[in-house]
């Protein structure tokens, strides 16, 4: 049998331990890294947060000895074997990598602010407040109705600024 991929589970803030005390042990790891642009100030950390993945052969390599490993909690497993990750998770993550690092597609730039009243074009729908934009072409809104207030996802395209913009949401 070849070696194929396999998740383990990190310790909190521990993949990089992890990855070096694997690798101490001849193991292959892959450890995808990313800048975190969210925060104060951005740095490089780990892609998946407590996750690294482990190229082995369950048949011929130790691996029981990933669970002692420094920095490891455990191995994603079905029963009492190890679960593969198919090689497309590994590939696709590895495609979105650029010197290194993956890369996060850019944050939707949108002109619209949280609690900011917006109408749907082609609706009726009143007193709608805009939430966020979940992408490109979608964003959530709340419409209270009935004395409810009701998440709804929209087309970004359909959503434009509402004539009582000024007044104040109640």
């Amino acid at each position: 049998m070849s070696k194929q991929w396999y998740i383990g589970v990190t310790k909190q803030g521990q993949e990089t331990l992890a990855r070096r005390e694997l690798g101490n042990q001849g193991f292959i790891t892959y450890l995808p890294m990313c800048i975190a642009e969210w925060a104060r100030k951005p740095k490089i950390k780990p892609f998946l947060p407590s996750y690294i993945f482990i190229a082995l052969d369950p048949v011929s390599d130790r691996w029981r000895a990933v669970f002692s490993t420094f920095g490891m909690r455990t191995v994603l497993c079905s029963g009492d074997r190890p679960q593969v990750a198919g090689d497309w998770i590994i590939d696709g993550i590895k495609e979105r990598e650029i010197d290194g690092l993956v890369r996060l597609p850019p944050k939707v730039q949108c002109k619209f602010q949280k609690g900011d009243r917006v109408n749907v074009r082609g609706s009726s729908m009143v007193d709608v407040l805009f939430e966020e934009a979940l992408d490109h072409k979608r964003a959530v809104v709340f419409l209270s109705l009935l004395g409810r207030t009701n998440r709804l996802v929209v087309p970004l395209a359909k959503i434009a600024a509402s004539p009582l913009a000024g007044v104040a949401a109640a």
